[in-house]
């Protein structure tokens, strides 16, 4: 899924019937370099865990998130088996691709799990001098719908100065910061 957002489910997801047994799916969400992904579980009611005498639990049903911050390393950011009841769930990544894999067993099932997911530009930087940002308006399916927002906090004795290379922007700049739909 290469959108800047989106959604999907388990097989079959509906709120009146439950999920297949002998599930084994795998989506992966990638956006935009530098940019991160929110996913959003809008429902997410899965096999409870089976619980041992040591107070150990085992997920037969399961999804579970890797991140993936490069061609080389991975990193498992979410496991989730039961019901999680709270109205929506959020993850938010440090990289631009996530895979999301779902697996159930053949014995209990359950309703499923509903998510979307949406890109976020953002970068995360401290103590740096000097730097660029950029926008990552490649494979955006509609380029005026991106919206980027940064924040930046600067010592007393610095100066902060933003030069636009690029005035690849859909409405009119004005020659003052007052006026200036960039805020």
């Amino acid at each position: 899924m290469g959108l800047w957002e989106g959604t999907f489910s388990s097989p079959d997801f509906d709120s009146f019937s439950t999920y297949a047994s002998i599930i084994d799916c795998t989506w992966v969400i990638e956006i935009p370099f530098s940019s991160h992904i929110m996913l959003v579980f809008e429902t997410f009611a899965l096999q409870d865990p089976i619980i041992d005498e040591d107070n150990d639990y085992t997920c037969e049903d399961y999804v579970m998130i890797t991140e993936h911050l490069d061609s080389e390393s991975s990193s498992e950011i979410f496991y989730k088996c039961g019901t999680v009841n709270r109205r929506a769930y959020a993850i938010i990544s440090y990289g631009n691709k996530m895979e999301v894999k779902f697996k159930s067993d053949a014995s209990v099932n359950a309703l499923g799990f509903k998510a979307s997911y949406k890109g976020l530009c953002f970068r995360i930087s401290q103590d740096v001098v000097g730097g660029s940002v950029i926008i990552p308006t490649d494979k955006l399916p509609q380029k005026n719908s991106i919206i980027c927002r940064w924040q930046f906090a600067l010592h007393q004795e610095y100066l902060f100065m933003v030069k636009m290379l690029e005035k690849n922007v859909a409405f009119p700049m004005k020659p003052f910061c007052g006026s200036s739909p960039l805020k």
